[in-house]
C-alpha cells in the first residue's frame, strides 16, 4: 500500500513546505523490532516458568506449566505489538502492525519448535539405531551358542509384546499429541489478543487540525 501523506496547509490555512505529514501504512522495521521484543519478553517468562515448574509436583507442573504458558503469550505479545505499534508512527494501523508482529513471532517460534523436536527425535533414533546394529553384529563373536539362542528369544518375545502394546501407545501418543496442540491454538489465540490490545496502546497520538474553513 502507498503512503499516506497529509497536506496540513490545506487544514492550517498556511503556506508551508514543512507542513506535509507523511504517514507509512507498513513499517517493516516496527514490526521486526516488536518481533524481537516479544521473543525477548517469552525467554523471560520461559525461564521463571521452568524456575517454578522444576520446583513444583508433577500434578502442579503440568497446571502451571499451561497457565503460564498463556501469560506469556499474552503480555509478550503485548509488549511486541506496542513496540511495532509505537515505532510505526501510524495513528491508525496500530493494531495492524502488532497483528503482523504476532504472525512474525508465532512463525518463528513455531519453526524453532519444529527444528528442535526433529532434531532430538533424529538423534535418539540415530542413537537405538547404532546400539541395535553393535549389538548384533557383537553377540554371535562373545557369547556361547546356547546363550545366544536364549537372547534371540527373548528378544523375540520382547518385539512380540511391543507390538501387541503398539496400538495403546499410538492411541496414548496422539491423545498427548493432541492436548499438546489444543494447548499451543489457546496460547496462540491469546497472543493474538495481547498483540492486538498492545498495537492499540501503543498507536502514536497524531492531532490532526480539521480541513480550514
Amino acid at each position: 500500500m502507498a503512503d499516506q501523506v497529509i497536506n496540513l496547509n490545506d487544514r492550517t490555512g498556511t503556506a508551508s513546505n514543512n507542513n506535509l505529514l507523511v504517514i507509512k501504512q507498513i513499517s517493516w522495521a516496527a514490526v521486526f523490532a516488536g518481533c524481537l521484543v516479544a521473543l525477548a519478553v517469552e525467554v523471560l517468562f520461559l525461564s521463571f516458568g521452568f524456575f517454578i515448574g522444576f520446583r513444583l509436583t508433577p500434578g502442579g507442573a503440568d497446571a502451571w506449566s499451561k497457565i503460564w504458558y498463556w501469560i506469556g503469550c499474552f503480555f509478550s505479545l503485548m509488549a511486541g505489538g506496542w513496540v511495532a505499534a509505537r515505532l510505526s508512527g501510524n495513528p491508525v494501523h496500530g493494531r495492524l502492525h502488532g497483528l503482523v508482529a504476532w504472525g512474525l513471532t508465532t512463525v518463528t517460534t513455531f519453526s524453532f519448535l519444529t527444528l528442535v523436536s526433529w532434531g532430538a527425535v533424529s538423534q535418539s533414533i540415530g542413537l537405538v539405531r547404532t546400539a541395535a546394529v553393535a549389538t548384533a553384529e557383537a553377540a554371535p563373536n562373545t557369547l556361547p551358542p546356547n546363550q545366544a539362542d536364549r537372547l534371540q528369544n527373548e528378544a523375540n518375545s520382547a518385539i512380540n509384546q511391543a507390538e501387541r502394546q503398539a496400538p495403546y501407545v499410538a492411541h496414548t501418543v496422539a491423545h498427548d499429541v493432541s492436548t499438546v496442540a489444543l494447548v499451543l491454538w489457546i496460547g496462540f489465540m491469546i497472543a493474538a489478543a495481547g498483540s492486538l490490545v498492545g498495537g492499540s496502546m501503543g498507536a502514536p497520538r497524531i492531532a490532526i487540525p480539521p480541513p480550514a474553513a
